[in-house]
C-alpha cells in the first residue's frame, strides 16, 4: 500500500516538476546503468514521467560519486548488487527544462532476480540483447548502444 501511495505521489508530482524545471532550469546530475545478465539486459518503465523502457537510475545525491549513485539507485530500484561497474560515457540532456548531466554506466548481475520498489519501478525486466523491445526511450537506446560499444571493445 505504502509503494502505491509513494507511486502515485511520483506520478502527481513529476508534472509539477517540470513546470518548476522549466522556469529554473537547474543544473542536475544523474546516473544510468546498463545492467547484464548473461546475454540479457535489464529494462524499466518507471511509474512517472515516460512510460517507454529504459535503464536503472536516478539523481546524484549530495556528496556521492556517480558510481556511489549507480550502486544505491540499483540496489533500491531494483534489489541487484553489481560487479564490472564500468563508466561508459555522459551524455548532457536538456530536454527536460534542466541542464542535466547523465553518467552511463555498464555492469553485471549476479543474479537475474529482482526486488522491485514499486513505487519507483512500474515494470522491470531481463530483455535478449538481439531482440530489444520496441518501447525503449530513445535516450535509453543510446545507453544501452554505448554499453554494448563498450562491453564489446572489453572481449
Amino acid at each position: 500500500m505504502k509503494q502505491r501511495l509513494l507511486a502515485l505521489v511520483y506520478k502527481t508530482t513529476y508534472p509539477l516538476a517540470r513546470v518548476y524545471w522549466f522556469f529554473r532550469r537547474p543544473t542536475t546530475q544523474g546516473v544510468r546503468c546498463v545492467i547484464f545478465y548473461n546475454k540479457q539486459v535489464l529494462l524499466v518503465t518507471h511509474t512517472y514521467g515516460s512510460y517507454m523502457r529504459t535503464a536503472v537510475g536516478g539523481g546524484i545525491e549530495k556528496n556521492e560519486t556517480p558510481r556511489e549513485a549507480v550502486i544505491r539507485e540499483t540496489s533500491e530500484e531494483v534489489g541487484l548488487t553489481l560487479s564490472n561497474i564500468t563508466p561508459v560515457t555522459t551524455i548532457k540532456h536538456t530536454a527536460e527544462y534542466k541542464n542535466d548531466t547523465i553518467h552511463v554506466f555498464v555492469a553485471t548481475a549476479a543474479t537475474d532476480a529482482l526486488l522491485i520498489d514499486r513505487s519507483e519501478i512500474k515494470e522491470a525486466g531481463w530483455f535478449d540483447v538481439h531482440k530489444l523491445p520496441d518501447d525503449i526511450s530513445p535516450l535509453g537506446a543510446i545507453f544501452i548502444n554505448q554499453a554494448i560499444i563498450q562491453k564489446a571493445k572489453k572481449m
